[in-house]
Order: C-alpha cells, then sequence, then structure tokens
C-alpha cells in the first residue's frame, strides 16, 4: 500500500545531470579518441614501414637476378639424348601391348598353378558361374584362413 508521503519509485529524477552529457558533446568515459587515433597512427606507421621493406627486399632480388647471367646448359648447343635407361620410348605402342595382353588373359583359360590344380577362366564364364552359385557365407570367423589350408566345411552356399 502506498502512502501520499512515500515518493514513487517510477517517477522521473528531478535532476537534469545525470541524463545530460559533458560540456564535450559526448560522454567522455566511453571512450579514449587520443588512444585511438595514437592506434590507428601506429597501424598506419607499421603498414607503410612493412611495404616499404618489402618493396627494399624486391629491388635488391631484382639487382642480385639481373647482375647474373644465365649460364648455358652443355646440352643446349644440341640435340644430345640423355643417358639411359629409357622408362618408355614408344608409350602409346606400349600401353597398347599391354591392354591386349590383359584382354588376353581376361578371355582366356590358363594355368595358375598346374600342381595345385589352380586354373584361370575367362570373365564371362566366372560372372555366369557366380551367378548360378551365388556368394560363399562365411559361418565364423576363421573360415577363410582354414579354407586357404583345405578345409571348407564352414563355408555355405547360398
Amino acid at each position: 500500500m502506498l502512502t501520499p508521503d512515500a515518493p514513487d519509485s517510477t517517477a522521473s529524477p528531478t535532476t537534469t545531470e545525470s541524463i545530460t552529457p559533458a560540456a564535450g558533446g559526448y560522454e567522455r568515459t566511453d571512450i579514449n579518441m587520443r588512444g585511438v587515433v595514437v592506434f590507428f597512427g601506429l597501424v598506419g606507421i607499421s603498414l607503410a614501414g612493412v611495404q616499404l621493406g618489402v618493396w627494399e627486399l624486391l629491388q635488391m632480388f631484382r639487382a642480385d637476378v639481373l647482375s647474373h647471367k644465365a649460364s648455358q646448359s652443355p646440352r643446349a648447343s644440341g640435340s644430345v639424348a640423355p643417358p639411359g635407361p629409357r622408362l618408355q620410348d614408344q608409350p602409346l605402342i606400349e600401353y597398347s601391348r599391354f591392354v591386349d595382353t590383359q584382354d588376353a588373359r581376361l578371355n582366356s583359360y590358363g594355368w595358375v598353378d598346374q600342381r595345385q590344380g589352380v586354373v584361370h577362366i575367362p570373365i564371362t564364364d566366372a560372372i555366369d558361374i557366380l551367378a548360378t552359385r551365388g556368394l560363399p557365407i562365411i559361418t565364423e570367423p576363421g573360415a577363410l584362413l582354414e579354407k586357404k589350408n583345405g578345409a571348407s566345411k564352414n563355408l555355405k552356399r547360398q
């Protein structure tokens, strides 16, 4: 309950000192303009110094390059081939031979290891066999190692 003698806390202040700025037109406690000007002045001087230093460095490099004469390579006088080994004298022909041998192997029958009875078959036949039989299902983690050793009891077909 309010009494008539108690001041209202929501009333505006009666003095204008707390809301008027100082004589300079802004509040001097917010920013120090002298500090800002000095800071940006030092940054500008630093940048100018860096640019001057880089320019001097580039001029020094340019003078150094112009003072040296380029030495000519001993191979520049004639068309002497470099010493061997020559890795690929005719790369297109060699690539064509490589593709032909790979195609011949992919499309033919042959032995991989005749003593163990391992053969390779044409890729189209291998795809057909895989499509009809399906992939093996591994039932135990060590089944692949056992298959290499000759025991394939843990492999099932789909």
